[in-house]
């Protein structure tokens, strides 16, 4: 019965093989190319809308003085590209999430992440299975702004404003543009020039097509911002400058998934994380879990060796 000694070991010693690193979540993401039938939760990448209009007042009149609202919305990754994302549970530690989208689209307004670390329970389970089933092989398998309720209304022709730029489907079109800063124009409602400045992304940003979701156990994936900053004339003859943040998602971030608590998306591009306290097993309590898993199924095997010879003996004796 010894491989079954080393077997229940063996499943013990995998459930605290954590031990000496801290307990982190564990997730899978994946692009969806097909029907999807176990209903992942899924989601798309950030891009930007950059809206302009007059300041108005209660009644939806212009203010006078010309004065502008300038302003960055998110909008859904114009590539229609879809991601789902999972758990990816490991042997004693399970990693919960709960996604909440921003309303009327596929963009993730918060992602909720909570690890239940169950390593000592499961080596705690794995030895008394061990012990009373020593004689059996074990068996393994193992936000537009959040709820804004707008609807985007194509801006009379005859009106400069209000007007909108959707700089992923009219300038930030691919991956080349990222690397440096980028200058671009045009014309509001095809009547106000403007020119358009986009700094480039962080030097932590990775190109989506160099992006290895199978790699991102851990971590939390965002589109990457940049600043641009918009310069045009009003028709009266006032010129007004705005520099807003966008995302783009021809570019991915990461950042590190708490072990309890909440990803949440800002307004304009980019997430805060918050944390929650939590209670892991730390290494002390994991090891000592494993010894006396070791010593519980030892024990057992010793007992039986015992009893067998006993009634060997007693069976020559006759």
């Amino acid at each position: 019965m010894r491989h079954v000694y080393r077997t229940a070991l063996k499943a013990a010693f995998l459930a605290g093989l954590a031990a000496g690193c801290s307990v982190a979540p564990a997730v899978q993401y994946e692009e969806v190319v097909k029907p999807d039938t176990q209903g992942l939760p899924k989601f798309k990448l950030q891009s930007s809308i950059i809206a302009i209009d007059l300041k108005r007042d209660d009644k939806g009149v212009p203010l006078a003085g010309g004065q502008m609202v300038i302003m960055s919305i998110p909008a859904e990754d114009p590539s229609g590209r879809l991601y789902a994302i999972r758990s990816a549970d490991q042997l004693g530690v399970n990693t919960r999430l709960q996604m909440t989208p921003r309303e009327n689209n596929l963009l993730i307004s918060s992602l909720g992440v909570e690890v239940e670390d169950q390593r000592v329970a499961t080596i705690q389970q794995v030895a008394a299975f061990a012990t009373k089933f020593l004689a059996i092989p074990a068996l393994w398998s193992t936000s537009a702004a959040p709820g804004n309720g707008k609807e985007t209304k194509t801006a009379r022709v005859a009106e400069p404003f209000p007007a909108i730029i959707d700089v992923s489907r009219v300038h930030l079109l691919s991956e080349d543009t990222g690397g440096e800063t980028q200058f671009a124009g045009g014309r509001l409602n095809n009547i106000v020039p403007y020119s358009i400045r986009y700094g480039p992304v962080e030097p932590s940003a990775t190109p989506r097509s160099q992006f290895n979701f199978a790699h991102a156990r851990s971590v939390y994936i965002y589109s990457a911002c940049r600043d641009a900053t918009l310069v045009f004339e009003h028709p009266a003859g006032r010129r007004h400058s705005a520099t807003v943040r966008i995302a783009d998602p021809n570019f991915i971030e990461t950042i590190a998934l708490p072990v309890k608590g909440k990803v949440s998306a800002q307004s304009a591009c980019g997430v805060s994380v918050s944390s929650d306290p939590v209670k892991t097993n730390t290494t002390l309590e994991v090891l000592n879990a494993l010894l006396d898993a070791a010593k519980t199924v030892r024990d057992a095997e010793e007992a039986k060796r015992t009893a067998k010879s006993g009634a060997t003996t007693a069976g020559k004796s006759k």
